[in-house]
């Protein structure tokens, strides 16, 4: 075997190990920076360059059986507000996957479309994360079945949720600023909210 092809194959073999091992990576570096844990049976980052007028580089992401739990979150919780807007993230469900696309940019991620799917709950998130600054401006919706709708009080239910097909209720938030601890707005059933007093901030 010539020099030149032992170099093609050096170099196929580190797109490959690339290819597997920046899933793991990014996932581990994201789990560490916001106090998350992360698990996951298989995760698939997939890169894809367009024409600029299309967006150009995005990369498509999927991952499998996942669970995300957020230090001091409450598993289970649903009794306010809060507890609400924390539940994709408290480890007490299993998604079947997270799949969507996001386009890297120069010190932030262009976020057009993340589904998180689960039995009792689904997430889908939209908008901007501002890496470079800690700061985020996201679409967050979350849909309740009627499962968990069960373990929601009343009047948090029938104040926030709206109606979604097939029994289902959904929770729409803003959260814009601090990544940390953003501003939350809330578009309720019976109101739109911005909650900065009730967040602390």
């Amino acid at each position: 075997m010539n020099r030149v092809a032992i170099a093609l194959l050096a170099i196929a073999l580190v797109v490959v190990s690339a290819f597997f091992a920046l899933p793991r990576i990014s996932i581990v570096l994201l789990a560490k920076t916001y106090g998350l844990d992360i698990s996951y049976k298989s995760a698939y980052f997939i890169p894809r360059i367009g024409p600029k007028e299309s967006g150009g580089l995005r990369i498509d992401v999927y991952l499998s059986e996942a669970r995300i739990s957020k230090k001091g979150a409450v598993a289970g919780c649903y009794e306010n507000l809060s507890a609400l807007v924390s539940a994709p993230f408290d480890g007490s469900l299993k998604y079947r996957r997270i799949a969507g696309i996001i386009r890297p940019r120069s010190g932030h991620l262009y976020i057009d479309d993340l589904v998180a799917d689960a039995d009792d709950m689904k997430v889908s998130l939209k908008g901007i994360f501002f890496y470079a600054e800690d700061k985020a401006d996201l679409d967050l919706v979350i849909q309740f079945s009627q499962n968990l709708l069960k373990k929601i009080p009343r009047e948090v239910s029938e104040t926030i949720l709206k109606e979604s097909p097939n029994g289902w209720h959904s929770l729409s938030v803003r959260l814009k600023g601090s990544f940390k601890s953003p501003a939350i707005e809330v578009t309720g059933r019976l109101f739109k909210l911005s909650i900065k007093e009730i967040s602390g901030n």
